[in-house]
């Protein structure tokens, strides 16, 4: 496999971070973006008043349910 460098902002990078499982690559998950061919821009705005500590919270504690089963 070759392989690209890319320059992204940090908080690109902490975004994708957010999204990828230990067994995933960063190329897993911007190609699983690829592959749901959904519009992005459905979802501009959407967490604009969200609590996103709470989220990630919540995101965190359901990974290490999940990973217990």
């Amino acid at each position: 496999m070759t392989s690209v460098n890319i320059t992204i902002s940090d908080k690109a990078y902490d975004f994708l971070k957010k999204l990828k499982l230990p067994d995933q690559s960063f190329s897993d998950i911007i190609l699983s973006m690829k592959n749901k061919r959904q519009n992005v821009m459905a979802y501009a705005g959407i967490l604009k008043s969200a609590d996103l500590d709470s989220i990630d919270k919540i995101r965190d504690q359901a990974r290490k349910d999940w990973s217990k089963r």
